[in-house]
């Protein structure tokens, strides 16, 4: 899809074979408009599903580690932004932990930004770790910051949810809105650290938010199990065979 986005030579080429297949699918609602935007085929919701995931390593924890943020550490995931709430919430007398997984060619940046706002206390940088520590660190969290833009799905969030951690996610997020709801469970907020801060403080605020979060995650549980996703996929399978 990125391609297609960047070439007008990739769309050209790419639309004939679109047209033609019997079947197109995707994982999230914004591929599908990517898709439709691009090559002109349009992806109905029931071929929109996202990919398998082993949701039995997810559980709930008893929170308590302040913020998190899961992903690679790159312009297009915004982890400054996540990091301005955290400075924005401690001017305002507020000092919330903020963890962040993950590893990235922006992390000297982002280090450094920690360092001149004075946020070593609260900021820690966990880096790469191995997939099976994910849940660990995400019931260890109370809300997970989910700044990122224009992201295919959002697995991470979904994840999240599955351990009864409420998200923020921006408005300008793509496919991750598929999973974090504008309330409840969830905030969908502008970008920018305020609007970060002010959903982190609400989410924190609110007692009922990880009992929500909770009951999203088990919808995505069911809806990721690898068993649900075969029997979609073998659905379409025989739709592309006619049957």
């Amino acid at each position: 899809m990125a391609l297609l986005g960047r070439s007008g030579i990739a769309r050209v080429l790419a639309r004939p074979v679109f047209a033609r297949a019997r079947v197109v699918t995707a994982v999230s609602q914004e591929l599908a408009r990517r898709i439709r935007a691009t090559v002109g085929r349009v992806v109905d919701d029931a071929h929109v599903q996202p990919m398998p995931l082993d949701t039995t390593a997810f559980r709930a924890g008893a929170g308590g580690g302040g913020a998190v943020v899961v992903g690679r550490l790159s312009a297009q995931k915004r982890v400054d932004l996540a990091i301005g709430a955290i400075a924005e919430l401690r001017d305002a007398g507020q000092s919330v932990a903020l963890t962040i997984v993950g590893d990235g060619a922006a992390r000297p940046a982002l280090e450094r930004m920690v360092r001149d706002l004075g946020l070593d206390p609260l900021v820690r940088f966990v880096g790469t770790v191995f997939p099976e520590a994910i849940p660990g660190y995400l019931a260890a969290a109370d809300v997970m910051l989910f700044p990122a833009r224009g992201e295919g799905f959002g697995l991470a969030a979904a994840e999240a949810f599955m351990c009864g951690v409420p998200v923020v996610a921006c408005i300008d997020g793509g496919g991750v809105l598929d999973v974090v709801p504008a309330a409840g469970a969830g905030r969908r907020v502008p970008p920018t650290p305020a609007a970060l801060a002010a959903a982190l403080r609400e989410l924190l605020a609110d007692r009922p938010a990880r009992r929500l979060a909770a009951e999203e995650g088990e919808r995505w549980r069911t809806r990721l199990s690898p068993d649900a996703v075969a029997a979609v996929c073998e659905r379409w399978y025989r739709e592309a065979l006619g049957e």
